[in-house]
């Protein structure tokens, strides 16, 4: 019914890496049941390469699936393994000078563009043996590739190759892991009678860098597909969504991967490495933990560009890094925020560091209700009374700060409501939230650890101070009787 033009289907594979046709050959034997396989290359001066990849598995099922173009394939729904098109040998063959495949259903040869049946038979597994005008440097490319494959535990990966200039014969032994992990990552399985996108929980292996290796690779069952930039090679236990030539994963797919090995690593990146390409990708999905360690190795010292120059010019004089904002993408300036990451004008802008004050004198009755009801709390959690102070300042995003035992309320983001009797919720808890930053004189970061052990210890400690003495309490949440201070 149809045809395929093997001269054109050729020119199809034309720019593809060599690596990628013998890719397909090493997947298809490990996606049998094998305990070996072996690949074979020789080459002699000018003459053309040969290559052969053998194993000990059942052999093909069907040996028509060696010539026909997107036959069905169990592959296809099984995720677990590396096949989908059904197009590997199929392009080889389209390229090479001949090609033959021996099996236990028995045996095949492409050449010069014609199929025929030759009278061999296995008694178990297949070899395919490949003839191709490649290079020695393409060989050498090959090899290396070869060299990455992490093998499947149980199977044995031999590599043996004899040219002009040396022979090699080689066990390829698995890479050292130095971690595990579960995560749920895309992936295209045969549904509903389609090739459709999904997602499925599956392991995530990682495994230190082979001595012979500059940087990392991504790794589809043991199989390399993509270099990456992260140091550290990361095998995806399940088909990888890929172009049909398998050899590359969309931006997205790689900024999961960079997460999850954020999620392992983070605690290992270091001033240097911390501002490489890849953790700014991974840190848009990474988890609060490692955003937390990548935050106090990169910004611990460091504030968000503002637009308040003088601000910026403060914190350079404090010894502070300028982070600007361009550098990093809109998510991660929010995450690194969430764990304390701030701008030069919070910390350094009109209001913290030289705010125009509200002067006492101009205070209204519920400004010294609130500063009372501050400082006891303070006072029964701490051994001191905070001083307070106020601005109304509509350049600061913050309604309070904390600096030097002094908490300064921001009257244009809270509003004088706010001031006003009994005290809420939400200003008792701004209460607590900046007394947490103290720390013998100097200001804990925000979501540092030691920020949210203090949190807690101060809520849980005024929880039962209020269970205690309820009467006290309200009687300075909640003034009836105009006298300062209302109690004592």
């Amino acid at each position: 019914m149809l045809e395929v033009h093997t001269k054109g289907f050729a020119q199809l594979q034309e720019g593809r890496s060599k690596w990628s046709f013998v890719r397909e050959l090493i997947s298809n034997a490990l996606d049998e049941d094998i305990t070996i396989c072996t690949v074979d290359v020789q080459k002699e001066g000018r003459n053309p390469a040969v290559i052969k990849v053998e194993d000990n598995g059942g052999g093909f099922r069907d040996l028509r699936d060696a010539y026909t173009l997107f036959a069905p394939t169990p592959k296809r729904s099984d995720p677990n393994v590396r096949g989908r098109f059904n197009l590997g040998e199929k392009e080889l063959a389209s390229i090479a000078k001949e090609m033959v495949i021996e099996s236990t259903k028995g045996g095949i040869r492409f050449k010069d563009g014609k199929r025929s049946r030759i009278n061999k038979k296995r008694e178990v597994g297949t070899l395919v043996t490949v003839v191709v005008n490649w290079s020695f440097s393409d060989l050498r490319e090959i090899e290396k590739m070869i060299r990455l494959v992490i093998p499947p535990i149980g199977v044995t990966l031999m590599y043996q190759s004899e040219d002009t200039y040396n022979g090699t014969v080689d066990n390829i032994e698995r890479p050292e892991m130095i971690g595990q992990v579960s995560e749920t990552l895309p992936t295209t399985l045969f549904t509903d009678g389609a090739i459709r996108p999904t997602k499925r929980k599956t392991a995530v292996e990682l495994y230190a860098l082979r001595s012979e290796q500059e940087s990392g690779w991504l790794f589809e069952l043991g199989i390399p597909i993509q270099e990456i930039e992260c140091p550290y090679n990361v095998d995806v236990r399940q088909k990888v969504p890929m172009s049909p030539n398998r050899d590359t994963v969309s931006d997205n797919y790689l900024k999961a991967i960079y997460a999850i090995v954020l999620n392992e690593t983070a605690k290992d990146l270091t001033e240097e490495t911390v501002s490489d390409s890849w953790v700014h990708q991974g840190s848009e999905l990474a988890d609060d933990e490692a955003i937390k360690e990548i935050h106090d190795t990169r910004y611990e010292d460091a504030v968000l560009w503002s637009n308040d120059q003088e601000a910026n010019e403060r914190a350079i004089i404090d010894g502070k890094d300028i982070i600007h904002g361009r550098t990093l993408s809109g998510i991660e300036r929010d995450r690194f925020r969430s764990a304390g990451l701030v701008s030069a004008k919070v910390g350094y802008g009109r209001g913290s560091k030289d705010a125009d004050n509200t002067p006492r004198e101009k205070w209204s009755d519920g400004m010294k209700y609130l500063e009372a009801y501050t400082q006891w709390i303070s006072q029964q959690l701490e051994g001191y009374k905070v001083s307070v102070s106020y601005i109304s300042d509509i350049d600061i995003s913050a309604g309070a700060m904390y600096g030097g035992m002094n908490i300064t309320y921001n009257l244009f983001r809270l509003g004088h409501r706010s001031t006003v009797a009994p005290y809420s919720a939400d200003i008792t808890g701004l209460i607590l939230h900046e007394l947490a930053h103290e720390n013998g004189g100097t200001k804990m970061p925000h979501f540092s650890m030691d920020y949210i052990h203090k949190l807690q210890d101060l809520s849980g400690r005024l929880a039962l101070i209020v269970a205690k003495n309820p009467e006290e309490f309200e009687k300075v949440r909640n003034p009836k009787e105009r006298r300062f201070p209302p109690f004592g």
